[in-house]
């Protein structure tokens, strides 16, 4: 698909169009083949059948984009060559498939917990324990300390976690497109096989379909990486409120644990879900406020590596949120014949 405004059949269209215009260019070239002269005789008869070609590339390209599938051309949709006809189906397949892929697998590391199991030992994204990921962030603090005050850190660290953790987004990307790219000119080659004789096709393919499917290819190898580039490099900034969301649910379920774990520790309880059975007599609640109380973390380095990891993966959710909203919007304009952005 082109990201500069139009889906690549709609593109091919206005270039057979063009051709039906030019066609004394065409006559000099070798690219159509002698046979395609032989048996149209006139210019009139190489004129009209451009021309029948072009309007019937246009009436079946404008339905597979549109999704309007009632073509005796687009036959069942069972099969591999209905499916791959249907344009705007397959291209929904497509982008449903990428959103599944950003969110399972377009962070670089799942950070995971102390106390969970790891489930996916072998799995990618790699999962790393929180503490093992703090010993890290606090390694690469220390290689980027500035004028930050003890117990707080350098915004900029934010940046750098995002941008390693986000470094998968390229490669899905670049296979979004490529795969969206393929579908387009599958669909264009499945709509001139029905439409036009072989040395026909030969003739389209050689002198319009190639070239322009080419230089969409680049072009949108270019949109990919102006989409991509925000999230590569620079500082991170968001008006999202969803950002400060996140945040605030990470703090509450730290001091959830934290909670937890000085209930369980006062009580003698295994688990915050045991049943608690009181003794006789009353309860001291002065010892347990002076445990929930003291939660000054000591280690004030390790204090600020824990607030930057949870200032980044909300920044990370923030950010590929709207990447993948973005890519679909993008698409859809695409579908319907609107400019990209």
């Amino acid at each position: 698909m082109s990201p500069t405004g139009t889906l690549v059949p709609i593109e091919a269209v206005q270039h057979l169009q063009g051709a039906v215009e030019d066609l004394e260019f065409l006559r000099c070239t070798t690219s159509f083949g002698s046979a395609f002269f032989a048996f149209r005789a006139t210019l009139k008869d190489q004129r009209l059948h451009l021309l029948q070609i072009s309007q019937s590339f246009s009436s079946l390209a404008k339905a597979a984009v549109e999704g309007i599938y009632v073509h005796q051309f687009f036959g069942s949709a069972m099969t591999k060559d209905g499916y791959n006809k249907r344009l705007r189906a397959v291209a929904k397949a497509i982008l449903t498939e990428f959103s599944h892929t950003m969110r399972s697998k377009g962070h670089a590391k799942r950070i995971i917990n102390d106390d969970d199991p790891n489930p996916f030992p072998r799995a990618s994204p790699p999962c790393i324990k929180r503490s093992d990921y703090v010993q890290e962030v606090s390694d690469l603090m220390k290689r980027s300390s500035g004028c930050e005050l003890p117990g707080t850190y350098n915004p900029l660290i934010i940046g750098d976690l995002f941008f390693e953790q986000a470094s998968p987004w390229e490669s899905h990307v670049n296979a979004f497109m490529s795969r969206l790219i393929e579908a387009a000119r599958t669909t264009v080659n499945m709509i001139l096989e029905h439409i036009a004789d072989e040395e026909t096709i030969v003739g389209l393919m050689r002198q319009i379909i190639n070239p322009k499917m080419d230089a969409l290819k680049k072009a949108t190898e270019q949109k990919a990486v102006e989409v991509l580039a925000p999230h590569q490099r620079g500082h991170p900034n968001t008006y999202n409120h969803y950002f400060i969301d996140n945040v605030q649910k990470a703090k509450e379920s730290h001091w959830q644990n934290f909670l937890e774990e000085r209930l369980c520790s006062h009580f003698g309880l295994a688990s915050i879900k045991d049943t608690y059975h009181s003794p006789e007599g009353g309860i001291k609640l002065q010892p347990l406020v002076s445990s929930m109380v003291s939660r000054t973390e000591v280690d004030m380095d390790r204090f600020a590596c824990s607030e930057a990891i949870d200032c980044m993966l909300a920044y990370y959710k923030v950010c590929s949120q709207f990447h993948v909203s973005t890519m679909h919007i993008r698409v859809k304009m695409l579908m319907r014949g609107h400019p990209g952005g």
